[in-house]
């Protein structure tokens, strides 16, 4: 399995170049490259990362293994070491942190595939089969669907499933409020904030869900709003 967002950490122009065309040919989105921690985290909170490849000697103060110990402090976003290291040292330092994968360089292209492929494979066996979610990041919807609350993912079967942006406000104020109701109100509120959007849209929005996944019970509540049913 191939993760679709992913932002690489490399501070070797040629590598995360390399790097970079391999992940394009198999159908990733390189959704930034860092030479530094420097502006790591922002991009972390305004878009959506599914893999992070780091390497271990950055630029600036803050190595790579520090950098994956502060971004796993507020994201859970596995990552994939990068390094020309593999001594002994470097190595139980790199597993202090828990990390995905290592990959020493010089790297082959199916190097990095094999890497990224168990590691994110081995990640989403651990987000969707875990009985007692972490943190509860987790909120069981059904016996194969699971919503990422950190993520803000919907996952079916183990897959990550692509939604609208409006689709995902709604599913997430629903998850937020699992087994009670919400109002019409607050839904269109949380989706449209201040616009005059009118119940038939929130409706429709409701519709064009259901019908994407009829294995999620969404269920009107007395024309006043909906409510979400889980198992957790």
């Amino acid at each position: 399995m191939i993760p679709k967002n992913i932002v690489i950490i490399e501070d070797e122009p040629i590598t995360a170049r390399y790097i970079e065309g391999i992940l394009n040919k198999y159908g990733s989105h390189v959704v930034a490259i860092y030479n530094s921690f420097k502006g790591v985290k922002q991009e972390l909170k305004d878009k959506e990362i599914d893999l992070i490849l780091m390497d271990i000697n950055i630029l600036g103060p803050v190595d790579g293994i520090e950098a994956s110990k502060r971004i796993q402090a507020d994201y859970d976003i596995p990552i994939i070491f990068i390094s020309a290291y593999s001594d002994s040292d470097t190595i139980e330092e790199v597993l202090k942190v828990a990390p995905y994968g290592f990959v020493t360089k010089p790297f082959t292209e199916n190097d990095l595939l094999i890497a990224i492929k168990v590691g994110y494979g081995r990640y989403i066996s651990t987000v969707v089969d875990t009985q007692s979610p972490k943190e509860n990041h987790l909120v069981k919807i059904t016996d194969i669907c699971y919503y990422h609350r950190l993520q803000k993912r919907l996952y079916i079967e183990g897959k990550p499933v692509k939604l609208s942006a409006n689709q995902n406000r709604l599913l997430e104020e629903l998850i937020q409020s699992h087994n009670n109701p919400v109002s019409q109100e607050q839904l269109i509120y949380a989706i449209w904030n201040d616009q005059d959007i009118s119940a038939s849209a929130l409706r429709t929005l409701v519709y064009s869900l259901r019908k994407l996944l009829p294995q999620i019970p969404i269920e009107s509540v007395s024309k006043s709003g909906y409510v979400l049913r889980s198992y957790t």
